[in-house]
């Protein structure tokens, strides 16, 4: 039986849109509309909140269209929006549009099609529900904790490292040693490196770092759960306040001109940072970048008796970068707990040409006599050997020292990029130093090494690495009995 699209009996329900629909409208209903929008406003927080007070605004205006003039029987919430695609009764002319027609005073709708209509408002929908998930998280202050870390690990050839004597107890040989060691460029580390957003551009900041011995599995620093850093602090356009165990101001500021970033192996320069100290606890430290400065200084609380001084450390230095130019300086004292004090002062520079970077920095150390520095300082404690079995015995000397003892360290090297996956370094380290041992003697050290660094990947790469080492002067024989050792480092590093 045919559709009268013109009859009442389609919609019997239908309201007058003209003048008389102001007075159909009850004031009730828009009241009920209001409050159920502020209901929504609390819940703006959630994506079904902030969607629904979308949803709230356009059902306020859908019956203020209607009060103007249209029905909102007839609304199409899409015609608002965005046309319609083409009408779907031109393809399928089956598919009529009808009209509906007002009993009171006659007129009719535009043509309506259904099909189209409800497919247009469940799109719509889906619209509006992603729109107000997105504002539900922008009202949601940002956060993230990265998980991170980084594995170095080599097989390690090197000459003069086992000692033997003879029953006078006179060394009668020296032999070579062979085995897997931590890397040669980098400590093997895993971390946790996060921030939340606090609002008017403060960020709450963090990181926990954990160093390890790939060949072994055990924690290196001492065993400490994060020996390697843990910090917090606040990070704010006036600049970063981080409080904790954290890599002191001359290893900052000086890293940029190491040929190897701090060499994790005492073929190369691990006795440089053993010189300077690597690391801080109980800390406050201070980072700003303005401009091309950067701008560093940290206080190191001693906690000991007797004063604030003892066992304390203070530290400044800057780095200035303009194009492939870098500069830095830096200055340190240190207080032991017998305020015996150790005084850093170092400057470096690194200028890039094309695919050639050069970099070189002079470092002086300054001790007084018997200056011992607590065990929570990764100094060196003594003036003697790093307990890795594959670092250098004269690199600070052997035995402890009564006079004061001074250091000059020259280091001078380079960068080569070769392709996009190959890289070459070589450089050379020179220490002038006096009072090595207790009879107030001088001595000199000199190390040098040639790298090829392989790229796989951003993440991932491998190296063979040279290294030469030898000692003079009242340094010398210690490399078991000897003056020199040559080590090669065939290694792999991979970061996640």
């Amino acid at each position: 039986m045919p559709i009268d699209r013109h009859s009442s009996s389609v919609r019997p329900n239908l309201r007058c849109t003209r003048s008389d629909a102001l007075a159909a409208e009850s004031p009730a209903r828009l009241c009920r509309r209001e409050e159920s929008r502020s209901v929504m406003m609390r819940g703006a927080a959630t994506g079904a909140g902030a969607a629904a007070v979308l949803l709230a605004d356009l059902a306020v205006f859908a019956d203020f269209v209607a009060l103007m003039g249209y029905s909102s029987e007839w609304l199409s919430l899409s015609t608002i929006l965005t046309p319609l695609s083409p009408p779907r009764h031109m393809a399928n002319p089956k598919l009529q549009p009808y009209s509906l027609r007002c009993p009171s005073c006659g007129l009719h709708s535009k043509p309506i099609y259904k099909e189209e209509t409800m497919k247009k408002v469940s799109t719509l929908g889906i619209v509006l529900t992603m729109a107000g998930a997105a504002q539900a998280q922008s009202l949601i202050p940002q956060s993230s904790v990265q998980l991170y870390g980084l594995i170095d690990t080599a097989i390690a050839f090197q000459t003069n490292q086992i000692a033997a004597t003879n029953a006078a107890g006179r060394a009668t040989r020296s032999g070579s040693a062979v085995g897997i060691v931590p890397g040669f460029f980098n400590g093997s580390r895993w971390g946790l490196l996060g921030s939340e957003d606090l609002g008017g551009g403060t960020t709450a900041v963090f990181r926990l770092e954990a160093g390890f011995s790939p060949d072994t599995g055990v924690s290196l620093q001492g065993g400490r759960l994060f020996g390697r850093q843990a910090w917090v602090g606040l990070n704010a356009d006036y600049g970063q306040i981080t409080f904790g165990r954290q890599y002191s101001v001359p290893f900052d500021i000086l890293l940029p001109f190491d040929t190897i970033g701090w060499g994790n192996t005492g073929a190369s320069d691990v006795w440089v940072q053993l010189l300077e100290g690597s690391r801080m606890d109980n800390s406050l430290k201070y980072q700003q970048n303005v401009g091309p400065l950067k701008i560093e200084a940290a206080y190191t609380f001693g906690e000991f008796a007797g004063g604030a001084s003892a066992g304390s450390i203070y530290s400044a230095g800057l780095n200035y970068t303009s194009g492939p130019l870098v500069l830095g300086a830096v200055g340190q004292q240190a207080r032991d707990p017998n305020r015996n004090k150790q005084t850093n002062a170092g400057v470096g520079a690194a200028y890039a040409i094309g695919p050639v970077t050069l970099h070189g920095y002079y470092l002086y150390t300054r001790r007084d006599g018997a200056f011992a520095p607590s065990t929570s300082q990764d100094f060196l404690p003594t003036y003697g050997t790093n307990a890795q079995y594959y670092a250098n015995p004269g690199m600070t000397g052997t035995g402890s020292s009564t006079a004061p003892r001074t250091d000059h360290v020259f280091q001078f090297g380079t960068t080569y990029q070769a392709t996009q996956a190959w890289v070459l370094k070589a450089a050379v380290i020179y220490d002038a130093a006096r009072d090595v041992n207790p009879a107030g003697q001088s001595g000199n050290k000199l190390s040098a090494f040639l790298i090829g660094d392989y790229f796989f990947s951003k993440r991932t790469d491998t190296y063979l690495a040279t290294a030469y080492n030898r000692v003079g002067s009242a340094l010398s024989g210690a490399y078991a009995g000897r003056n020199d050792s040559i080590g090669v480092f065939l290694g792999m590093r991979h970061r996640f």
